[in-house]
């Protein structure tokens, strides 16, 4: 193998009632991929947040390329020509596309103490498409997708001409063309000497694109071996200490038939056209589909969140009554609730301890006189993160503390006290980890046993495949195609997917 170019060794770090690093070593390689696994909470993005210069460690020290270093902020890391693609975003929602992929760095444009924007747009526009993307780089970041947004971030990364490039989860919002793309930059960084740190929970891309791979569990090193000498059963079972061959819950046999949802004709702009469907009580409905061919906008317009404009048109009934849904306080109010996979912007207030996350769109439930009950509230919270195995010191515990796993629990958590009759769900299990997915895979099946209906988004098929009982292909804009649970194959939802099931 090739000269070692950074070693972190007996990395420790501690957080209030959390052990998140317990003397990790991991030693990255000059011109390889080294890919990072391990279940949420395993101590992955501590350990990068370390080596980026955003946390300190207790005990440890960090050798770049023979010498010891000391990273007191990112700056220093990206002095060092170590650049992060962080899981969570990192850009400015009200600056452009061109003045996130340079921020900081104003200098390059400015002549007698103007900056020169024309010459920012084509800088910026040069090194998206050096990443495959297509933007307009005038646009703000907050006009943008996620998986634009993402596109953006990796480009960001790049301007510096890192030497070590770090990814954390860098496909969760990509469509598989995008991933492919990505995949196209990170082999060409490699045969011109790069090294990559790739962290995701997806092990197909692990056997695709790594040349080693590290594995963590509870904050301590399992192992690091070449990834040519371990197959995805290897992985799991270091990973989780079992293999996971009961991912998905049996389907229940039979189905009741009463209708809780009806979506009829819902058009918006160009996103949803005529978008048409029944939802059964106690049924789990996937919606498979590409990217942005419109899976989002659907379970956002059903929960209230865009405005109706003049020319969005179509039905909801609710048990059979119409209902007019303008906000989303009016959906909560009808049972209809959403779990976004924005988690950390839209479900949670991340400075906030967990028991406020949880207790607060329910509040109301434990009133009197306007008084919260507070030992009610207490009981229910605790039982929440019982029930849900929330993973916290503390109900004192700030949410940001805790892993992208137990974030997600704390989401679902909130929504559970308001007792829905109607879960949104899109992309449930993005950016989280295998024993955590088939614990919210349990938990799905568990609610709709429970007479609560799922509308449920999701890009993983096998994800889609193995938990719903009926599945709608969504495409540029309308359902093109509807399966049966159980009764159909990867390659035919694969197929309408692609548009040839209109």
């Amino acid at each position: 193998m090739t000269e070692t170019i950074v070693r972190m060794e007996s990395i420790s770090k501690t957080f209030p009632g959390v052990k998140a690093l317990d003397a990790v070593t991991v030693e990255v390689r000059k011109g390889t991929v080294h890919a990072i696994v391990g279940e949420n909470g395993a101590g992955k993005t501590t350990l990068i947040k370390i080596l980026v210069g955003a946390l300190r460690p207790d005990r440890g020290e960090i050798i770049l390329k023979g010498r010891r270093v000391f990273f007191k902020s990112p700056a220093d890391a990206q002095r060092e020509r170590i650049s992060v693609v962080h899981q969570e975003s990192m850009l400015v929602p009200y600056l452009s596309v061109a003045e996130n992929i340079f921020i900081g760095q104003n200098r390059r444009f400015s002549h007698f103490g103007f900056i020169n924007m024309r010459e920012l747009y084509r800088r910026a526009e040069e090194i998206l498409n050096s990443v495959g993307a297509n933007l307009d780089t005038e646009l703000l970041i907050s006009e943008l997708t996620p998986s634009e947004q993402k596109q953006v971030e990796i480009a960001k990364a790049l301007v510096t001409d890192p030497e070590i490039l770090i990814l954390d989860e860098p496909t969760a919002p990509l469509s598989e063309r995008e991933t492919q793309a990505l995949f196209r930059i990170i082999r060409r960084l490699k045969k011109e000497g790069k090294s990559i740190v790739y962290i995701s929970h997806r092990l197909e891309e692990i056997f695709q694109i790594a040349d080693l791979v590290t594995v963590l569990k509870d904050g301590k090193l399992v192992d690091t071996v070449f990834i040519s000498e371990v197959d995805k059963d290897r992985v799991v079972s270091m990973t989780v200490g079992r293999k996971i061959d009961t991912a998905f819950p049996e389907r229940p046999a039979v189905r009741t038939r009463e209708k809780v949802l009806s979506v009829r004709n819902l058009t918006r702009g160009n996103m949803l056209k005529g978008v048409s469907f029944d939802l059964y009580r106690g049924e789990i409905l996937g919606i498979a589909g590409l990217k942005g061919q419109g899976q989002e906008s659907l379970l956002r317009a059903i929960f209230g969140i865009y405005p109706k404009g003049k020319k969005d048109r179509g039905e909801i009934y609710l048990f059979g009554e119409k209902l007019n849904i303008n906000s989303s306080l009016q959906a909560m109010k009808s049972g209809i609730v959403f779990l976004s996979e924005r988690r950390n912007e839209e479900g949670l207030c991340l400075t906030l301890p967990v028991r406020h996350n949880i207790a607060l769109p329910s509040m109301d439930k434990r009133q009197y006189l306007e008084v919260i009950k507070w030992e009610e509230e207490t009981r229910a919270v605790k039982k929440m993160v019982s029930d849900l195995k929330i993973r916290t010191p503390s109900l004192a515990q700030a949410v940001e503390y805790l892993s992208g796993g137990n974030r997600q629990k704390v989401v679902i958590g909130k929504w559970l006290l308001t007792e829905p009759y109607i879960f949104l769900v899109d992309e449930p299990t993005v950016g989280i980890d295998v024993e955590t997915k088939v614990e919210l895979y349990h938990l799905f099946r568990r609610l709709s046993n429970q007479g609560v209906s799922i509308l449920m988004v999701s890009s993983d098929l096998i994800e889609i495949l193995g938990l719903c009982d009926r599945i709608l292909v969504m495409y540029n804009g309308r359902i093109v195609k509807e399966f049966k649970g159980g009764e159909v194959t990867e390659q035919e939802v694969a197929k309408a997917m692609w548009g040839e099931g209109e």
